[in-house]
């Protein structure tokens, strides 16, 4: 019998709260292949900061919480994100993935 795992849900805004082009969802999809065979993603209406945000829900089972936080990392980057959503066990927290482009070299 397999063992329940965690659902954790990634939430993903577009680049420009626009929806989301071709090229973005096959580099999303890209992305999380490279560590995942099995998930579901699909295009909502997200809002931040009181403005309509296409957002894109992923949803993977897994009880590996590294690899699932390294996944939500690299999304933020790919997509030039500061910030990505991760919600697993009815926990919400907003991971910060501020795209290397972005950092201040000291």
């Amino acid at each position: 019998m397999r063992k329940d795992v965690p659902m954790h849900t990634i939430y993903l805004g577009s680049r420009d709260g626009r929806l989301f082009l071709q090229t973005d969802c096959c580099k999303i999809k890209d992305i999380i292949l490279n560590e995942f065979s099995r998930f579901t993603m699909f295009e909502a209406d997200g809002f931040f900061a009181g403005k309509d945000v296409k957002t894109m829900v992923i949803k993977i089972a897994s009880d590996d919480v590294d690899k699932v936080r390294d996944i939500v990392t690299k999304l933020g980057h790919g997509m030039g994100q500061k910030g990505v959503g991760w919600e697993v066990g009815g926990q919400y927290q907003s991971v910060i993935t501020i795209p290397p482009s972005h950092t201040v070299t000291m």
